[in-house]
């Protein structure tokens, strides 16, 4: 009777603010080729706080503005435009993939987590048992208060 309780059954699936927020930062690079690409890599470089994902961020920053200039100001005719603009592309591609697949793996391990949690009733306080009433004493004094309350 005052065991401990059932596991808590876990969480399936995502909620619908961290879809919206992956398929938002996911279609970013795409839409606005490749210029914007960085964001992806900025959110996956704050979420996991890995040396390696600020590292990325900071190349692929001057990376995605310096391809982005080289497009704006040589002709279009020139072979360094159109490598640039490949380089462009191909970073909005690649950084949208490694965007759904790190945030989906971490949103997997953060549900992990909170299963493997749920599933071991000792991880967590368990709420006390009721007591039982000390002795009718106290009952006694508490009506005689009530009483006292409304003669008021």
């Amino acid at each position: 009777m005052y065991g401990p309780a059932a596991p808590a059954s876990p969480r399936t699936g995502s909620g619908a603010g961290v879809i919206f927020v992956r398929v938002l930062l996911a279609a970013l690079p795409l839409v606005s080729l490749g210029i914007l690409a960085w964001g992806t890599t900025l959110r996956i470089a704050i979420m996991r706080q890995r040396l390696l994902e600020w590292l990325l961020f900071g190349l692929h920053v001057p990376l995605s503005f310096g391809c982005f200039a080289t497009v704006g100001e040589l002709p279009e005719e020139s072979a360094w435009s159109d490598a640039a603009l490949g380089v462009l592309l191909l970073t909005a591609i690649g950084s949208m993939a490694w965007f759904l697949v790190v945030d989906i793996r971490y949103q997997r391990e953060r549900t992990a987590k909170h299963v493997m949690y749920d599933a071991n009733p000792y991880a967590r306080p368990q709420p006390y048992p009721p007591t039982p009433r000390i002795s009718p004493e106290l009952d006694d004094l508490s009506d005689l208060l009530r009483r006292k309350d409304d003669k008021r």
